[in-house]
């Protein structure tokens, strides 16, 4: 009896896999393998396909690895859009990396187990891997099928469903002096390895002290609600922060001063409070109740309330770097100019600011409910602060103040460059955020 292929109007083809013994199946279009996911024997194999612009037909195969196809046929394709009607081709074709997000850990006294997502790289569950350094005992478990909600809101991503994993690292395993708390997320495609993102992990319970674990201060300043989506990633972040500063002559040194812009509940800063013993640390913030509850926890660092608009107290030039995490991604444009030139001024001639911003990547992942005519004038204008975020409303003055801001990194080159001088832009370095290194000129 012939294996038959079906398709439904989100991409998704299916077929029943040969009795055989192997886990996998290549799915090809037109030809050429798309990508690879898992199908034991006689089960049904599934594989969202990648979008198309506008309805087709196209030759789907379903074969086992280094073979020739059990089954093709020719499909009719629709277009995938929103319920809005973007289409998911079009959110696709912003090209942002594949994103990631490991919001827990576990250790029993001799594995370590992170816990969360990771998008296909391109839409193929078979190319994605984890590197680490030599002698580390480590397994990675993927693809694991996804929450409902997750899909959703990776909607555009083919085989966004296919993105949960389970990493174990051995220590016991692992050979003296191998370091097993950092490791690289890498694309493996037709024999070339590219490294997507890195991932640091806290090798010391004293991370883990003291961070807030109120769900409401914490929802406040990122998606994540618990301690452990706040640590994890937050620690991951400060070592991707400290390396950029140090590549810049910025270090733990006698007298360097670093300002968090936004600091919320300290995730960032506590662990730059931690970690640096000769500078000195600020954390600033618009959330007074926060800035109380950080100026309580780290003692190690000093904590203020910042006004909504400045200009601050700060003596100018008095910071030799300053970091803004998810600040930019919530100023209208007058107020990104106004802090833009505030942070000129207490930096020092040469200070480096590190700045994201909601690029391609934030962009693409707030589209489930974007409007055809939202995403045109965005990438006619390059900037839109039209939707209000709610998030801080009765902890500002302001019910209008904090914004839902999405921008094109053209549009930061053109807009952020006035006192300073732009070194350069990483897409998706904060998870959905890219991140600008600007230089005081």
């Amino acid at each position: 009896m012939p294996v038959t292929i079906e398709i439904d109007d989100a991409g998704n083809a299916s077929c029943r896999t040969p009795d055989d013994g192997e886990t996998r199946v290549v799915v090809h279009v037109e030809g050429r393998p798309f990508a690879t996911v898992p199908a034991g024997p006689g089960a049904l194999a599934s594989c969202q396909l990648p979008s198309v612009a506008e309805p087709l037909e196209q030759t789907i195969g379903f074969a086992r690895p280094g073979a020739a196809p059990f089954a093709e046929a020719r499909v009719r394709r629709s277009v995938l859009t929103n319920p809005r009607g973007l289409r998911a081709y079009d959110v696709f074709g912003l090209g942002h990396p594949a994103l990631h997000s490991l919001p827990w850990i576990t250790f029993d006294g001799v594995t370590v187990q992170l816990g969360g997502s990771h998008l296909p790289p391109g839409g193929d569950p078979g190319t994605l891997g984890v590197r680490f350094g030599p002698g580390v005992a480590a397994t990675l478990q993927y693809p694991l099928q996804a929450t409902e909600g997750f899909a959703q809101v990776f909607w555009y991503w083919p085989n966004a469903a296919l993105s949960n994993l389970l990493l174990r690292i051995d220590l016991s395993a692992t050979e003296s002096g191998a370091d097993p708390f950092h490791f690289s997320f890498v694309e493996r495609r037709e024999g070339v390895e590219r490294t997507i993102s890195e991932v640091w992990l806290p090798n010391d319970l004293h991370s883990f002290v003291r961070f807030s674990t109120d769900a409401a201060s914490i929802g406040r300043v990122q998606g994540g609600t618990d301690a452990f989506s706040a640590v994890l990633p937050g620690y991951s972040h400060f070592r991707y922060l400290q390396r950029a500063f140090e590549a810049h002559g910025i270090s733990d040194a006698a007298g360097s001063r670093l300002l968090d812009w936004g600091c919320g509940v300290g995730r960032l800063t506590a662990h730059f409070a931690r970690a640096w013993r000769r500078g000195s640390i600020y954390g600033t913030d618009i959330d007074a109740a926060n800035v109380r509850w950080c100026a309580g926890a780290y003692p190690a660092a000093s904590f203020s309330v910042v006004p909504l608009w400045p200009p601050t107290s700060f003596d100018s030039g008095e910071f030799d770097g300053v970091f803004g995490v998810s600040v930019m991604t919530h100023l209208t444009a007058i107020a990104q100019a106004a802090w833009l030139a505030e942070l000129a001024r207490i930096l020092r001639p040469g200070g480096i600011a590190l700045l994201t911003f909601a690029g391609n990547a934030g962009t693409a992942m707030g589209s489930l409910w974007r409007e055809p005519a939202w995403w045109s004038r965005l990438a006619a204008q390059g900037f839109d602060a039209e939707t209000h975020d709610r998030v801080l409303d009765g902890y500002i003055g302001d019910a209008d103040y904090y914004r839902q801001t999405s921008q094109t990194a053209e549009n930061v080159a053109a807009t952020w460059t006035g006192p300073f001088e732009l070194i350069e832009i990483v897409p998706a370095a904060f998870g959905n955020q890219d991140l600008a290194v600007l230089r005081r000129r």
